[in-house]
């Protein structure tokens, strides 16, 4: 059982972080948040990390033309943006709501703060 306390400028945290769902940001500790965010994410899957900070390669086939690496390349940008989409409270769901990859929420978030 995990134990919660507030800290000095009244935010709410957790001890310990969870295996199943990522770190939660609504907008203040940024810096921390990128750390915790980048640790889950590569913990997942290191090839999930990969994607995004240097972006999914573009598929130049249609998708019925797709070999498997082209499936793969989908599939971990969609699990990447995925996570990064339940990462963000509404407010800042809303700054990045029309991105499609995780490397553009990523350098959004990133210029933002």
């Amino acid at each position: 059982m995990s134990s919660s306390s507030m800290n000095g400028n009244g935010v709410f945290m957790a001890d310990g972080f969870s295996q199943t769902r990522p770190p939660r940001f609504e907008g203040v500790h940024y810096g921390y948040w990128r750390n915790i965010m980048e640790l889950f994410i590569g913990s997942t899957d290191s090839d999930l990390w990969n994607i995004v900070p240097d972006g999914p390669l573009k598929v130049k086939e249609a998708r019925g033309k797709w070999i498997e690496q082209d499936k793969k390349k989908f599939q971990l940008n969609s699990k990447a943006t995925n996570l990064m989409y339940s990462a963000l409270g509404l407010e800042k769901y809303h700054r990045i709501t029309r991105c499609k990859i995780a490397k553009e929420i990523w350098d959004k978030l990133q210029v933002a703060h």
